[in-house]
């Protein structure tokens, strides 16, 4: 496993305990335009189910992460 996905896991985990989170690093399909990409850990598509973020402000889970 990644280290930097496994750090947003673990973020995510701990702040929200989510129901469901999913996270899949898509780098080598950014891998044309950034060198980087092909060694994985640059982009990333998050899922999360967590049943209470309509009572959480979008600004304060935002700057957790």
């Amino acid at each position: 496993m990644n280290e930097i996905r496994e750090n947003i896991l673990k973020k995510i985990e701990n702040e929200l305990r989510p129901s469901f989170i999913e996270v899949i690093d898509e780098s080598h399909l950014h891998a044309n335009h950034n060198p980087d990409a092909k060694n994985g850990g640059t982009h990333f598509k998050i899922f999360v189910i967590y049943v209470e973020f309509n009572f959480k402000p979008s600004f304060k889970f935002l700057e957790k992460f």
